[in-house]
């Protein structure tokens, strides 16, 4: 997958594999995240430490790898802000190859 574009994007984008490892972070998001070449491979469940969060993420892949292709949207506070994110699906010659988490705050 070509990633190039999301680095012009002014919200963090970060991309999984089928398997859920990271393989890609925007630039904006590697503002964010001082470590970010570090998460580059790892499992994206190992950085999530409430066990619902992990839940819901298995859970989205699997709705995905299912055929599901309309996005997850969800929105929350966090240190004043409201964040929202958008999960969606990315396939390969029509099977599920991975997510694209984009985030943004309002």
């Amino acid at each position: 997958m070509n990633c190039s574009i999301l680095d012009r994007l002014s919200i963090t984008a970060y991309v999984v594999d089928a398997q859920l490892k990271l393989i890609y972070i925007n630039q904006t998001a590697a503002k964010r995240h001082k470590q970010a070449g570090v998460l580059i491979g790892q499992n994206i469940l190992t950085c999530h430490k409430r066990e619902a969060s992990r839940e819901k993420i298995r859970e989205m892949a699997d709705e995905f790898a299912r055929g599901r292709r309309e996005p997850y949207n969800y929105s929350f506070k966090k240190g004043g802000k409201v964040v929202h994110k958008v999960i969606l699906p990315y396939y390969d010659e029509g099977v599920f190859a991975g997510l694209i988490e984009l985030m943004y705050f309002v």
